[in-house]
């Protein structure tokens, strides 16, 4: 996990600040021997990512580019859309962080959608300033339940892309290690032997699909839409109001 942190703090301040210019960082610290040492055939994989941190840098430092961003910022869509995803990403990272190569599966999914609904609390911001700033104060169950809907999505997509990723590089054993878990679990759940043999074979099937990246997707994107479209529909229950014509 370190080292996935460590191969995207290039990206982040490239980001942040776009006069940064990532290689500052790689030769001030010299990651690349380090991470050689200690991670061996990891750091080809790491070489990638600091060839492409530059582009990035290179894209994000374009004049028409930033001006595109701070219109797309301007819109509450994109805007709390963007918010939510990058909270959800930066508090799934910091529990993988925390919690070390000893990942906790059973407090694991708890945490998981705490965090979830923590960042999709955005939406319910998100609506509140499109129906302030866009609509003049009112806004109707239908429109406020489809701004809701397209910020869960823009949320939605940036945590599939970030679990692709962090998938790809960093816990690329992931799988195995569920697997290794939902096996002790079925063991010590006292099903009879029959019971665990088709449990068995429902979880190598399941394994052997997760290796379809698309398959991957679609699993991951369940995981936190559906959280999404709950929170759009209270939100826009909630923040549904008639505009009041005077006069």
């Amino acid at each position: 996990m370190a080292v996935f942190m460590l191969c995207f703090c290039p990206f982040v301040l490239g980001l942040l600040k776009p006069s940064f210019c990532p290689f500052d960082l790689v030769s001030l610290f010299h990651v690349p021997l380090v991470l050689k040492y200690e991670f061996g055939d990891l750091v080809l994989k790491y070489e990638v990512l600091l060839w492409l941190s530059p582009l990035l840098w290179i894209v994000f430092s374009h004049k028409i580019v930033q001006l595109k961003i701070l219109l797309i910022m301007k819109n509450p869509i994109w805007k709390y859309g963007l918010l939510a995803g990058g909270i959800v990403v930066v508090l799934m990272y910091g529990s993988f962080l925390l919690q070390g190569d000893d990942f906790d599966f059973s407090r694991g999914e708890i945490f998981g959608y705490a965090t979830m609904i923590i960042s999709l609390s955005m939406i319910f911001f998100g609506v509140k300033s499109y129906r302030d700033n866009k609509l003049g104060g009112g806004i109707t169950f239908g429109k406020a339940f489809q701004v809701g809907l397209y910020i869960a999505l823009i949320a939605a997509a940036i945590y599939v892309i970030a679990w692709m990723l962090y998938s790809s590089f960093a816990a690329t054993d992931f799988m195995d290690q569920y697997y290794q878990y939902a096996m002790e679990q079925l063991q010590n759940s006292g099903a009879t032997q029959e019971e665990i043999d088709k449990q068995v074979a429902n979880m190598e099937r399941y394994k052997e699909m997760y290796k379809n990246p698309f398959f991957k997707m679609g699993i991951t994107f369940m995981e936190i839409f559906p959280v999404g479209l709950i929170v759009a529909l209270i939100t826009a229950i909630v923040l549904r109001r008639k505009v009041v014509e005077v006069g």
